[in-house]
């Protein structure tokens, strides 16, 4: 039997609550293995919600928010979405955008990269917040998975 999608400070009754209230076109944070993701309903029934991933369907349980179907691994569940948390999610997602730019970018020109061309992959790094300094320290809270986190020893794994 899998545990409740309980929030930190919020009871099961209240994640019980906001979650059958959910209608069609409500904005939900969809947590999964991969992160956070702001997303739609895009259809709601008496005991399912439905949101799309694509073109595919991935259905919800409106009794705790979890996935139906989904497993320990490859499971996702819903948290109530904020303003704060939203804009927190998508300038996260940004940020990973530039940074996974950056290191593609590096990683495959790396030998062939001119000191001025490092320069500008730092200050990229910089711009979003990514890095605060030249030795690769992260000025984020919580850095996405392979950042360096101190001392420049390359670009992490």
């Amino acid at each position: 039997m899998r545990k409740s999608n309980v929030m930190v400070g919020v009871s099961d009754d209240t994640q019980t609550s906001w979650v059958s209230r959910l209608t069609a076109g409500d904005k939900v944070i969809q947590h999964g293995r991969n992160g956070l993701r702001v997303v739609k309903v895009a259809r709601a029934t008496k005991t399912q919600l439905v949101i799309l991933d694509g073109d595919i369907e991935v259905r919800y349980s409106r009794k705790d928010g979890w996935q139906i179907g989904g497993s320990v691994y490859n499971g996702s569940f819903l948290l109530l979405y904020t303003d704060e948390e939203g804009e927190r999610i998508l300038l996260r997602q940004a940020q990973n955008r530039v940074y996974h730019h950056c290191r593609y970018a590096v990683a495959h020109n790396f030998s062939n990269l001119t000191m001025e061309q490092c320069t500008e992959v730092i200050a990229c790094f910089r711009r979003v917040g990514l890095i605060d300094d030249v030795h690769g320290t992260s000025a984020t809270e919580n850095p996405p998975r392979g950042l360096p986190s101190s001392g420049g020893r390359g670009m992490g794994g």
